[in-house]
């Protein structure tokens, strides 16, 4: 067939990797809560033809630099992300983390602080539970301990038929326990992440972060807030993106994989233009020595 021609193009289509060229700036490896181990998720990304992905384990980079290390010239820019536990307006929410410098002292024992506030709210839950009559084992801690391993935990001592009916009628509140928040206030989070060189996005904001509220972590330092997630309507993805147009804020989006199932990489993304739009300098790409990225000419040379 001719060069250039509607077939040769379809055909060319056709055989471009299913994500090509787009970022998922949402994923989560073994390193906290995830399934995938960072070398799998890495290639998993390059196999799916992205661009770059940001690996956001919970309140960790060991996942993000592992990844970063594993990367190969012309594969996908890893970002070293992490999602960190925060409380605003009383709440617990989690704020995603881009581009901090991994070896800043402050940023590192932020991090570490979090995760020592994890392993202690395990301790009282599993305390908790036991009082409510379950006869529950010991836990042993992993290193970023999360609700879903108490769940995991539950499920394989044959408390809970499923990861998801623990969560729902343990550890949820009702008639369970609620776990106690452990976050940082948003505004120390903010200034944490800032101090190391990266920027913040609110996670999957939920339907109380209205215009007005999107205002106030604009106030506050957030950069940007995530629109694109699955969980997300159409209608709820346009809302968010407006309001964070008329706050100043910009845009992210991604999958938050843990592993095989509904949420797998790409299933929400950014386009590559989105993503440039969020002011990276190169240096946060954890590119090679005279490496261009892969979306540039001669990229994977």
């Amino acid at each position: 067939m001719p060069k250039g021609s509607p077939f040769t193009r379809m055909c060319q289509l056709l055989g471009r990797p299913r994500h090509a060229g787009r970022v998922d700036m949402h994923l989560h490896t073994t390193a906290s809560d995830g399934s995938y181990t960072p070398a799998q998720l890495l290639d998993i990304s390059r196999r799916s033809g992205f661009s770059a992905i940001a690996v956001t384990d919970h309140d960790t980079i060991d996942g993000a630099l592992l990844a970063s290390r594993l990367r190969r010239v012309g594969d996908p820019v890893v970002i070293i992300g992490a999602e960190l536990s925060i409380t605003w307006h009383g709440r617990d929410l989690h704020l995603l983390a881009y581009g901090a410098d991994p070896t800043h002292g402050g940023y590192c024992q932020g991090l570490a602080d979090l995760r020592q506030r994890r392993a202690g709210r395990l301790v009282h839950a599993v305390e908790q539970l036991r009082a409510r009559g379950l006869a529950v084992p010991d836990l042993d801690l992993p290193p970023v301990p999360g609700r879903r391993h108490l769940a995991m935990h539950m499920v394989e001592h044959g408390l809970a038929p499923s990861i998801q009916v623990a969560i729902r009628r343990w550890l949820l509140g009702g008639a369970g326990i609620r776990l106690e928040p452990f976050g940082m206030p948003l505004e120390q989070a903010v200034a944490m992440v800032r101090a190391a060189g990266g920027f913040t996005s609110l996670a999957h904001p939920p339907e109380w972060i209205d215009a007005a509220k999107t205002r106030e972590l604009a106030d506050a330092g957030v950069a940007a807030i995530e629109a694109e997630y699955p969980d997300f309507s159409q209608k709820r993805i346009l809302q968010l993106k407006t309001n964070a147009a008329a706050a100043g804020l910009k845009v992210t989006g991604g999958s938050d994989c843990h592993g095989p199932g509904p949420r797998v990489p790409g299933t929400k993304s950014l386009e590559l233009e989105q993503f440039l739009d969020l002011g990276w300098k190169p240096h946060q790409w954890g590119l090679h020595a005279e490496e261009k990225p892969c979306w540039e000419p001669f990229g994977k040379s």
